[in-house]
């Protein structure tokens, strides 16, 4: 009989979904007996749940970050006198029950989860004995909240050495821990070569002998973007010019809004909207200027990309810029300043980026998706 897998994601920013959808898609390519259901736990929930919990997220970090910055060391805090999060896993299990009657019709042999709110319940519904399957998550930060534990996950798979050392120290067995990095979908598996970066830069019709950067702008919010891409293309024209490319994603007006910004000499700015091909763009560029996220990061890092990056979370994105500089593949940008110094610096100095991108090459794990897989379908 084929094996059952159970993909559960949360569709609170887009990295989970993104790094859910890798490991289907690497389950479908390498593993092609098994049955995958990926399903977004979102869709599982009562609505006014569902509003809630991604709405007040997505408010918070893009018009409260400091209050998000608290709520997340709050829900952190395992103390016995902080009922935080004894309260989030009572609203948890009365509004995920639609997902309990999934699993139960699915029947699955591995259920994977990516986010805190499904892992949770379905560690409630394992622990009462009503879900067989062995339940697993994958840690999308490079750091570990509280909340990514529990004592009735059989397997974690951690986003860096440091990760599994922690989780290990919350009582996991080393059995129970494998440091794969986080999933990425597998155009992000190969590497990039110098002959691919030649091909990609002449099919974009990238300028020769000059460095490209790539804003990977969606994150920043529209009342930032202007005076950052603004800095990032005066950097550029000052250090001798530069290809800036930059994707805006489906916001239709911030692309029109950078579109708007004017020229420098030496530079020429490229908007794109979403788009399908962020390995290849990944691939042609020599700095990308971004936001920590885990996902976008990995990718980078996949991609041997040097980075700097700015406006970080407080919480997660916090960590995860830590990480990235204490693993060379990063600087970070404190202020415009900061980062109109630091992109001047990358785009004049072929060592700086050699050395990041040799960082890179030694910290990514560009095929992380591929080892999830490979566990999950039991090979």
């Amino acid at each position: 009989m084929a094996r059952r897998v159970l993909i559960v994601s949360v569709s609170a920013g887009a990295g989970h979904i993104r790094s859910a959808q890798a490991v289907t898609e690497a389950l479908g390519a390498a593993h092609k007996d098994v049955t995958v259901k990926n399903v977004d736990c979102m869709d599982y929930v009562l609505w006014p749940f569902r509003h809630i919990y991604v709405g007040t997220y997505l408010t918070m970090v893009n018009h409260a970050p400091s209050m998000w910055g608290r709520m997340y060391r709050r829900t952190s805090d395992e103390s016995p006198r902080n009922l935080i999060p004894r309260f989030c896993r009572w609203a948890e299990a009365f509004h995920c029950r639609k997902l309990g009657r999934l699993i139960r019709e699915f029947a699955p042999d591995e259920i994977f989860c990516n986010h805190p709110l499904p892992l949770h319940y379905v560690c409630r519904l394992k622990r009462r004995g009503l879900v067989r399957a062995r339940v697993s998550v994958s840690i999308t930060d490079y750091c570990l909240h509280s909340l990514w534990t529990h004592p009735d996950v059989d397997l974690y798979f951690a986003s860096s050495p440091e990760v599994a050392h922690l989780i290990g120290r919350k009582g996991a067995a080393p059995d129970r821990i494998r440091m794969t990095g986080i999933p990425l979908v597998p155009p992000f598996a190969g590497p990039a070569t110098a002959e691919d970066r030649s091909r990609l830069r002449t099919e974009m019709m990238l300028s020769d002998g000059r460095p490209t950067v790539l804003c990977s702008a969606g994150g920043f919010g529209v009342g930032h973007i202007y005076q950052t891409i603004r800095a990032v293309i005066l950097a550029a024209s000052r250090a001798g010019g530069a290809d800036v490319l930059v994707v805006a994603g489906r916001n239709q007006k911030l692309r029109a809004r950078i579109q708007a910004i004017p020229a420098a000499e030496g530079v020429r700015l490229t908007v794109f909207g979403f788009v399908n091909n962020m390995h290849d763009l990944m691939a042609a560029s020599d700095v990308m200027i971004t936001k920590p996220g885990g996902l976008t990061a990995s990718e980078g890092m996949a991609r041997s990309l040097p980075m700097i990056v700015l406006d970080p979370i407080p919480g997660q994105e916090e960590a995860n810029a830590s990480y990235l500089q204490e693993s060379g593949v990063a600087w970070r940008a404190h202020d415009l300043g900061s980062l109109d110094y630091k992109l001047g610096r990358l785009v004049s100095s072929t060592e700086d980026r050699s050395a990041m991108r040799r960082a890179c090459e030694r910290t990514g794990r560009p095929r992380a998706a591929f080892e999830v897989a490979k566990v999950l379908a039991g090979s």
